[in-house]
């Protein structure tokens, strides 16, 4: 079984969506193999619930698999047991790496992973910001879950050791 988790600040936005699309697009399009997807905060506040414009896309988009979430502090055993671990910004990979050595090898910023040369961006954050900011993420980390799946059904279940 695959592993995946997806990292983002406090695990009431873009993980949480990153999680619930991945799942989405498992269900339409399997991968040849079993896969684990979860999500965790580098600074969550625990229990918080999911933003509310994220509820709405994901509801929008009949995807209601992480409409009762509560976010989740990242921890250690969390890191051990992930076999790919996506962050949504160049910080956030760096933290994480600082915070847990482990990370080192299955640790990727969620847009550098499955790039094909495209220009390696952050996705921003978009708490707070108004509803069209939630959907430009959702949109962008979409995009980004669809090239994954595509590496990962070209037998790329994950490269260890080359964490960028």
């Amino acid at each position: 079984m695959l592993k995946i988790l997806f990292v983002c600040t406090g695990n009431t936005c873009r993980s949480p969506m990153a999680a619930s699309l991945f799942q989405n697009e498992l269900k339409s399009n399997p991968l040849p193999y079993s896969v684990d997807v979860s999500s965790a905060g580098l600074v969550a506040i625990e229990g918080s619930r999911i933003a509310k414009p994220v509820k709405a896309l994901l509801a929008d988009r009949g995807i209601g698999n992480f409409l009762g979430h509560r976010a989740v502090q990242l921890g250690k055993n969390m890191v051990e047991d992930s076999d790919l671990i996506f962050v949504m910004t160049v910080d956030q990979l760096h933290h994480l790496r600082s915070l847990f050595p482990e990370a080192e090898g299955k640790a990727y910023l969620l847009t550098d992973y499955a790039s094909n040369g495209e220009i390696i961006r952050d996705i921003e954050d978009p708490y707070g910001g108004e509803f069209e900011n939630y959907r430009e993420s959702l949109e962008e980390i979409h995009n980004w879950i669809k090239k994954i799946m595509l590496k990962l059904k070209g037998g790329h279940q994950h490269e260890v050791g080359s964490g960028q």
